[in-house]
């Protein structure tokens, strides 16, 4: 009895000891583990640059912060010291428009935006050979909120809308455009992209937008270069002499069975022309937005169609 007592308490304590020591095997393991953790990470934290210089920022652009606080370096505004040794091509111009100051973080779209096409042009982008400048057409109501732009190299140019709404002969669209879309009819101002006539091209885009790589192909298309055959062309039709734009269908915005679905108003790429402005003007000014229908009865039904999208799609077919 007492050697089964001790023989068991013998195991215990036994087993106790095996258990204890597999503990302290275990903790020294996951010390050491941890320990180099810490050390790799420390050592990679090193390496990462601070966000001062780089792209990014701790936080919302700052309208009276200097320019290296967008993430802008003096590259971006001294071009000219990489310069290779042939000219740019063209310089293209790229244009934006703010209609008024009730979004957030605005600028902070402009810096991204801007530095989207800053590297996907010449000279910093090997495979482009076009150079860039940047505009906003600013409402005189967003006036204050247009600084920041100024300050990333914007050039800024106050517009108002190029319509009065008041002389639009058709009644519903005089009566409802001014509070439909996202902008009522201060989008329009997207229209003076047709006025910048000292540039070849400029394309339209919307702040939270991004350019990803070279829009050197339709350019050169644009621009009357042969080589653009490869351009994919809506239901194979062939590919016209004389290219006025490029802009895309925003299919999403209309039920199965449209025949006229809208342009998506974030990206037109134009030639500017003064002919084409002006017409655009008396389109909108006539009025022919019929209700449930759209432009001209058929240009319609889908959200922005009274402005920019319903417009250039009836404009553009």
């Amino acid at each position: 009895m007492m050697h089964g007592i001790t023989l068991h308490s013998l195991r215990r304590n036994n087993s106790r000891r095996s258990r204890w020591s597999a503990q302290k095997l275990i903790a020294s393991c996951i010390c050491l583990l941890s320990a180099m953790h810490i050390v790799f990470v420390s050592h990679y934290i090193k390496k990462i640059p601070h966000p001062s210089n780089s792209f990014g920022n701790d936080g919302p652009v700052d309208g009276n912060a200097p320019i290296q606080k967008y993430g802008l370096t003096n590259q971006d505004h001294h071009a000219d010291q990489l310069q290779k040794k042939n000219t740019a091509k063209a310089t293209i111009a790229f244009a934006v428009s703010l209609t008024s100051c009730s979004a957030k973080f605005t600028a902070d779209g402009a810096a991204i935006l801007k530095h989207s096409i800053h590297l996907a042009s010449y000279p910093i982008n090997e495979n482009s050979k076009y150079s860039y400048k940047m505009f906003l057409f600013v409402h005189p109501s967003a006036l204050e909120c247009s600084k920041p732009f100024e300050k990333l190299g914007y050039e800024v140019l106050v517009k108002e809308v190029p319509i009065n709404v008041s002389e639009i002969e058709g009644t519903f669209l005089r009566e409802h455009v001014y509070k439909s879309g996202c902008c009522g009819d201060k989008e329009f101002l997207k229209l003076y992209a047709y006025t910048l006539m000292d540039f070849p091209i400029v394309v339209h885009l919307d702040l939270d937008s991004l350019i990803l790589q070279p829009l050197d192909e339709l350019f050169d298309a644009m621009l009357g270069d042969e080589s653009h055959s490869e351009i994919s062309v809506m239901y194979n039709n062939e590919m016209p002499r004389n290219i006025e734009a490029f802009f895309s269908k925003d299919y999403n915005m209309i039920n199965p069975g449209h025949k006229h679905p809208g342009v998506q108003g974030g990206f037109l790429v134009i030639k500017p022309n003064m002919e084409y402005f002006e017409e655009y003007k008396s389109i909108i000014l006539k009025g022919d937005f019929r209700s449930g229908g759209g432009w001209d009865g058929k240009y319609g039904g889908y959200f922005g169609a009274q402005q920019i999208q319903g417009l250039c799609s009836y404009f553009f077919e």
